[in-house]
């Protein structure tokens, strides 16, 4: 497991983990993903320290819960392409706050070459766009590269649309490569 973590906090509860469960492989990384190499802006949500928010860019659309706790960096995940390329990659799972469409294009690879079996991340249109992502473009470069989106779980055969999802809001999301789904349903 390559965790990716910018919180001290999380990184201190993610370790805490961990020596609950010292058989895991757990690799922790206090970087956040990012499509560049660069330091950005920290913020925590008001009541919820754990819920850390990233912005890289100056935008007018930070969420008023949030609070400025300092500066984080941000790594590529084709920096890891080789290690993970080498290994049984099985799933992905993302909780970057509206940077999803940042992070994966950072690794954009392990969509298109390697085909992550399995992707998990929450979906909000709203804060891609406060990113700079589209939101229709982004599920599109996943349905452009095989995937589906169930709409239960990894292994439901009824699939959202991307105008569903867009339409949705917030929501966790499911993303599945299809030759899996043929596989599993066999």
């Amino acid at each position: 497991i390559l965790s990716f973590e910018p919180s001290d906090i999380n990184i201190y509860i993610l370790r805490k983990n961990y020596c609950l469960n010292p058989g895991l492989n757990i690799i922790f990384i206090k970087k956040g993903i990012y499509n560049e190499e660069r330091k950005c802006d920290f913020y925590i949500s008001r009541g919820d320290i754990g819920d850390g928010w990233v912005l890289c860019d100056k935008t007018d659309s930070i969420p008023r819960q949030l609070i400025k706790s300092g500066e984080t960096y941000m790594t590529k995940l084709s920096n890891y392409i080789e290690y993970l390329s080498t290994r049984n990659l099985a799933l992905i799972k993302i909780d970057v706050k509206g940077s999803e469409g940042k992070a994966i294009e950072s690794g954009i690879e392990l969509i298109t070459n390697y085909h992550a079996p399995f992707i998990f991340l929450e979906f909000t249109p709203e804060s891609l766009r406060i990113h700079g992502t589209d939101p229709m473009k982004f599920l599109e470069m996943f349905e452009n590269n095989g995937y589906k989106f169930p709409k239960d779980s990894f292994f439901d055969n009824k699939f959202y649309t991307k105008e569903e999802l867009v339409g949705k809001g917030l929501i966790n999301l499911y993303i599945v490569y299809s030759n899996i789904i043929k596989n599993v349903s066999n």
